[in-house]
């Protein structure tokens, strides 16, 4: 077992659903923003006709290179169906997603989703081993390059586990493990921009800082198949977690999103 128990932080809990972006303060400098734009999101809709109520009003928001954005807001505000409208998961009613200067058409939605992969709260994997999860995405032609055990293998060594892991059942882990493990699976693909909906929400406290550690190395680390450096958002309920892994913050609430740039 990777030993990552599926519990959530007393620190977590008593940030949920009234995170105030007064707590945060200052975001951390690193620098001028880089003028590289990534990820472009124009006036995103997407209305539950079943309901009759708007679950996105018209958002619009911009990721540049390198850029660690924090997305936060109560329960229900619309973090995941924005995060899930920009991988382009679900339908929107009305609005575009560009990628590095290109409008993602229906038919681009593919290879889209190899540079950028949404990760959500409870992750979906193949029945098997966690090498066979770990496999499966090069088998379904998910991407175009190679699957590398030693990436896997020193990925794991990076949470301190030995490679003897990957013959393990996915069945037998818990839900912080699956968390990690997906994690793991997205990294590999090598994606420019992950998608990151409350990653840590079933990790404890020590588990939390090994998966921030793990994001913060791929953040920093250089795509192979592109010039520019990688991006994240990162939806929490943790103020804490949000001013040490964020450097731009943007609050959503009803549908209705604060500060994207670009709107």
């Amino acid at each position: 077992m990777m030993g990552i128990t599926a519990q959530r932080s007393k620190g977590s809990r008593r940030h949920e659903d009234r995170l105030d972006l007064n707590e945060l303060g200052d975001a951390p400098e690193v620098g001028s923003l880089p003028d590289s734009q990534l990820l472009c999101a124009r006036n995103l809709t997407r209305r539950d006709h079943g309901r009759g109520h708007v679950i996105l009003h018209s958002v619009s928001l911009t990721v540049t290179a390198g850029e660690r954005i924090g997305l936060v807001g109560p329960s229900g505000s619309g973090k995941s169906s924005l995060l899930r409208a920009i991988a382009r998961l679900d339908r929107c009613d009305a609005g575009t997603v560009t990628f590095e200067g290109k409008e993602v058409e229906r038919d681009a939605i593919p290879p889209f989703r190899r540079r950028v992969i949404y990760l959500p709260q409870r992750p979906a994997l193949w029945a098997g081993t966690l090498r066979m999860n770990f496999q499966m995405p090069f088998r379904l032609a998910v991407s175009d390059q190679p699957y590398q055990e030693s990436t896997v293998i020193a990925l794991l060594d990076d949470l301190g586990k030995p490679a003897s892991l990957l013959d393990q059942p996915v069945d037998s882990l818990s839900g912080g493990e699956q968390q990690i493990a997906a994690l793991i699976r997205a990294m590999i693909l090598d994606p420019l921009i992950l998608l990151l909906d409350e990653p840590s929400a079933s990790l404890d406290p020590e588990s939390t800082v090994q998966l921030e550690q793990m994001v913060s190395r791929w953040h920093q680390s250089p795509s192979p198949r592109s010039d520019h450096s990688r991006a994240f958002i990162w939806t929490s309920h943790n103020a804490d977690q949000i001013g040490r892994m964020t450097t731009r913050v943007l609050r959503i609430e009803k549908g209705v999103l604060e500060g994207g740039r670009g709107q």
